[in-house]
């Protein structure tokens, strides 16, 4: 059932009512990717996300279980970046790029849109800021 192993992915990834294990969830989640069709769009953005918690480990973890480095290298972030397994990014992408290009263009939406709000608000306050101005210099 690929709902299930789905669940046991995330609650290995999560640490709910199991241990944490980030590659017993990475297996998991694989093996709901490969057992449905309708379980490869969620299964799919549970890998990416996996993966980038697997990166971000790789460079905030000095080996001892999650404990976080005190302070960062260049090459250990150069290093965790070389690391980074393309393929397994391939494999998320393939067959769900209208899903990726539909939340890209949300994103881009909303970041036009707050750009429009922003503007509009400068706008605004220096308008009123006009205002004060033309107001005081009318009572001097």
């Amino acid at each position: 059932n690929p709902q299930a192993m789905f669940n046991l992915a995330y609650m290995h990834e999560h640490g709910e009512g199991l241990p944490k294990d980030l590659h017993l969830a990475k297996r998991y989640y694989d093996m709901s990717l490969n057992t449905n069709v309708e379980s490869q769009l969620p299964a799919s953005l549970a890998l990416g996300l996996l993966q980038l918690k697997f990166w971000w480990h790789a460079v905030t973890d000095d080996g001892r279980d999650g404990v976080p480095l005190t302070g960062w290298t260049l090459e250990s972030l150069s290093d965790a970046i070389l690391q980074f397994d393309v393929g397994s990014l391939d494999a998320m992408l393939e067959g769900n790029e209208n899903a990726l290009i539909s939340i890209l263009v949300v994103l881009l939406t909303v970041v036009v849109l707050a750009r429009r709000l922003h503007t509009h608000m400068e706008q605004e306050r220096e308008l009123r800021r006009r205002l004060r101005e033309q107001h005081l210099a009318e009572q001097a």
